[in-house]
């Protein structure tokens, strides 16, 4: 069992917080999370794997491709925080509006 104090330093970085906001609705590939945030891909799989550790997401593998999901269940922890916090902040709202830009543009690309 992962303790509070861990968890609470889990989410006390800014990228690991853009995560969890992008994490809250739907599950992602690595390569969404990093083109939106505009992360490399070893910073976004070294921040998804602490986030892992400690309790907050779970990944599973498809191919070559690793899928990340946030574990929302009895985690009042992340409600308050995405829901009274995160979504009220410019910069996870922008996030937010960036995903939806790149997922149209992806179905798109995939439609040609």
């Amino acid at each position: 069992m992962v303790n509070i104090a861990d968890q609470l330093k889990a989410l006390s970085d800014e990228t690991r917080l853009r995560i969890v906001n992008l994490l809250y609705d739907k599950e992602l590939c690595v390569c969404d999370i990093l083109k939106v945030l505009d992360i490399t891909q070893t910073k976004a799989s070294r921040h998804l794997a602490y986030l892992k550790n400690n309790g907050f997401v779970r990944d599973r593998k498809e191919a070559q491709w690793s899928h990340y999901a946030l574990i929302k269940k009895e985690n009042e922890l992340l409600k308050v925080l995405v829901e009274n916090y995160l979504r009220k902040e410019s910069i996870y709202q922008e996030d937010l509006e960036n995903l939806e830009k790149y997922f149209a543009v992806k179905k798109e690309k995939c439609a040609i």
